[in-house]
């Protein structure tokens, strides 16, 4: 039941693209440094939660696996590792989410012309 749920939110969110344009860096910025938070920023709470688990599981089997001495001098490293690709997820999404509101408003009947070539 819990899966099934969590499987739903994972996909595809039926309000993705609606509301205001989200800042891809800020939500960049937001997953590095707390994984998930910048998917939360984007409304993604499935993919928040599963985010920050995934991270904590990678710090967690790092600590359990490496020889102390190995972790100790590539934590630094791990970490940036982690942050990076958190981060990079929650600008994809930003930018995926950004992509369907800006085509969703130029679909709708009577929206303007797009006058950037111009």
């Amino acid at each position: 039941m819990v899966l099934s749920g969590l499987a739903a939110e994972l996909g595809p969110s039926a309000t993705e693209g609606a509301g205001p344009m989200k800042s891809p860096f800020l939500a960049f910025t937001l997953n590095f440094f707390l994984p998930g938070a910048g998917l939360w920023y984007l409304g993604r709470r499935g993919w928040a939660v599963v985010n920050l688990l995934a991270v904590l599981a990678v710090g967690v089997l790092a600590a359990l696996a490496l020889p102390e001495d190995v972790f100790d001098r590539n934590v630094g490293l791990l970490g940036a590792a982690c942050g990076g690709g958190s981060g990079g997820l929650a600008m994809t999404l930003a930018q995926q989410r950004n992509q369907h509101a800006e085509a969703r408003r130029h679909a709708e009947p009577g929206a303007a012309p797009d006058r950037r070539g111009m």
